[in-house]
């Protein structure tokens, strides 16, 4: 079993002492998401060194979606506008895939 987020696993008295040696997410670009914590609304900054195409998804604690998008960036860091009006409070992930490469995922609070 792999468990990314080290704080919410300590909080319930799960340790992890070594990462796992492979893993399908490949660290290429950058992602940011601000402001963390959010109300209303927040950006998602993606920073590429091509054009492509990308699908952004918002995953809730419990594995759902609840926001994905498919859009195409240019070769810079491009800020995407997210309302979260419709999100409850809570711990959101923010992935990014393009083609088949996963990019490493962003966490995101939203406090109502």
């Amino acid at each position: 079993m792999f468990f990314d987020d080290n704080l919410i696993c300590e909080a319930v008295g799960i340790y992890r002492n070594i990462a796992p040696k492979s893993t399908s997410i490949q660290p290429r670009n950058k992602i940011l998401v601000q402001p963390n914590p959010a109300k209303n609304s927040f950006e998602v900054l993606v920073d590429f060194t091509v054009e492509e195409t990308i699908l952004l998804s918002i995953v809730d604690i419990l594995g759902n979606i609840v926001y994905r998008q498919e859009t195409t960036l240019t070769a810079s860091a491009n800020p995407i506008t997210i309302s979260s009006e419709q999100m409850l409070s809570g711990v959101y992930t923010v992935t990014v895939k393009s083609g088949n490469i996963n990019y490493i995922p962003a966490k995101i609070v939203i406090i109502k």
